[in-house]
């Protein structure tokens, strides 16, 4: 068997030991940092590996204290892989637990770089102090080992242009702390904010904008004269809003119009006899046809002659009726003005969901498949469930998902269980790559998901992380964690409305793990051998985006088309 050279090249310690006084506590983790090379020597770069974590007691042979494995964890691009060693998937003992003062600690490491649990033995080696801050976090740090109360620690605290000590003492600062090549505080950069018609200075001082620009006798801003227009499918106001009118358009029965003497054709239909179309078969000028116009308040003849409407009896500060606001409504294929005037649109029969209902996102709905409900968000333009999808046949974890024509999924049964029966009813069911497919690596292909939705892409979850976190990763092209605070937004309780849940998963090696610590989305796109996943952990405020093995059990978010 080839053996893979493992070299260790530090750990970073996260622990700090924090007087009593300000009532900290050392994260129950470090950190560890190490370079894989094959037997040849070469570097491993970017490539999916695990590794398994033993702390022995007493001596390299000791009793095992504490054990966890980091599973399908990438290298970088120079064969670097890092880890937080008590953060890992926990396989016997409690980290929080271990007494590092009691005796000598030894760190043994094995590694299968595969990714999978096939895991060789690379070394066993004593750790000296650089733990040991998590000793010192139990130790009475009141006593700070002096007799001296000159050198206790202190609070700082500022206020106004002065910094204070808890136990006395000041500085008072120079009157301009920024760096703009003065001492003037008065020309400080200030932030803008805007309510109703006026713009303020975040130290003072304000302005009002002018009133109502558009000439309509009022100054209200709210209710302007627009312009309908129409492009293609949609109607639009000339100020923003719009309604899709597509379902009812049906153009295959478009006919044409036509005209001969006083008689108007519908071609293929009936017609209909015009009145006198001016050649009315006398010589009288004064009983033509005119065109009228409105403007204002007054009706115009095109030969002459007008009518003055009486006065606007809307009391919206002005006399003119022509600027009215209505409502706009909708009944059956006709659109309603509230004031009076419609417009009925050509019949075409409207395409259901596969609920047999007119679906809205942000509304439920139901897959037709077994009756399931699922919430539903709009986030920008993504229309996402906001539930686990849970479709399927229970396999136990032991086993894979086959290509047989029947959906089947894992349920959750706890941590390193076995169990057939599980948790889908809360977390939805857990799904191996291929099996959520459907068999094909068709990016965006329906998969496991309803119609008319289908596996969101490793770009589309990018567009939704770019969306709550523009921090994240414009140009998706980075792993790992990413942005500042996308998880915490697309978990349980977020901003997005999301609500994703921490529903553990179903590795490799037939067991379940961490239902309620993390949580992996699969993706439609591929990475080499293994598919994209978007990872969330409860402490972590940011989103992972790894590869991962196609064998493991992982939640599924479906997107609508």
């Amino acid at each position: 068997m080839k053996k893979t050279i493992f070299i260790v090249l530090l750990f970073i310690i996260q622990s700090t030991i924090i007087n009593n006084q300000l009532k900290a506590q050392s994260p129950q983790s470090f950190k560890y940092q190490a370079v894989a090379r094959n037997s040849a020597g070469d570097i491993l770069t970017n490539q999916s590996i695990s590794i398994r974590i033993s702390i022995h007691e007493t001596s390299p042979g000791g009793p095992i204290v504490y054990e966890e494995e980091h599973v399908s964890i990438l290298t970088n691009e120079f064969g670097l892989v890092n880890l937080e060693i008590g953060n890992g998937f926990t396989i016997s003992g409690d980290f929080t637990t271990i007494n590092w003062g009691s005796n000598d600690h030894f760190i043994e490491i094995e590694m299968d770089e595969t990714g999978g649990t096939s895991y060789t033995f690379m070394g066993t080696a004593q750790l000296l102090s650089v733990p040991y801050s998590l000793y010192s976090e139990k130790t009475g740090n009141i006593d700070d080992a002096d007799a001296d109360p000159a050198n206790e620690l202190q609070v700082l605290t500022i206020s106004n242009d002065t910094i204070y000590l808890s136990n006395g003492g000041f500085v008072k600062l120079p009157a301009d702390l920024v760096d703009d090549a003065d001492a003037d505080p008065t020309n400080e950069l200030q932030v803008l904010s805007f309510s109703n018609d006026t713009i303020f200075l975040s130290n003072g001082g304000f302005v009002i904008l002018p009133a109502d620009q558009t000439v309509d006798a009022d100054a209200d801003s709210t209710n302007e004269l627009q312009m309908l227009s129409f492009s293609n499918d949609t109607l639009y106001l000339s100020n923003s809003n719009f309604v899709y009118l597509g379902n009812y358009f049906d153009n295959t029965d478009s006919q044409t119009l036509s005209i001969n003497a006083d008689t108007l054709s519908i071609f293929g239909g009936n017609s209909v006899i015009l009145t006198d179309n001016v050649n009315d078969a006398d010589a009288d000028p004064t009983n033509e046809l005119q065109v009228l116009s409105f403007s204002n308040d007054t009706i115009f003849l095109s030969n002459g002659g007008f009518v003055i409407l009486p006065a606007d009896q809307t009391a919206d500060a002005d006399a003119d009726p022509t600027n009215e606001i209505q409502l706009l409504s909708f009944s059956n294929d006709t659109l309603w003005l509230s004031n009076g005037g419609y417009v009925v649109f050509p019949y075409k029969p409207i395409p259901l969901t596969s609920d047999d209902s007119l679906f809205e996102c942000g509304n439920e709905f139901t897959d037709i498949r077994d009756g399931k409900k699922y919430k539903t968000v709009l986030i920008g333009t993504q229309c996402w469930m906001a539930e686990n999808l849970n479709i399927g046949t229970v396999i136990p974890p032991s086993a894979n998902a086959a290509n047989n024509g029947i959906i089947e999924k894992y349920c959750h049964g706890g941590i390193n269980s076995d169990a057939t029966s599980g948790d889908c009813i809360n977390k939805g069911g857990l799904y191996q790559w291929d099996e959520m497919m459907q068999y094909t690596i068709i990016e965006g292909t329906q998969g496991v998901c309803p119609a008319g939705w289908h596996i969101p892409t490793d770009a589309e979850w990018c567009i939704l992380e770019n969306f709550v976190d523009a921090t994240t990763d414009p140009g998706c092209s980075l792993t790992g964690w990413r942005g500042t605070d996308g998880g915490t937004k697309l978990k349980t309780g977020g901003s997005s409305g999301f609500e994703a849940l921490l529903a553990g998963s179903q590795a490799p090696d037939g067991l379940f793990y961490d239902s309620g610590a993390y949580t992996d989305f699969w993706s439609s796109g591929e990475s080499g051998s293994n598919a994209w996943t978007r990872d969330l952990y409860p402490t972590e405020a940011r989103v992972g985006r790894n590869p991962d093995v196609k064998l493991g059990g992982f939640s599924v978010r479906c997107l609508k088309d």
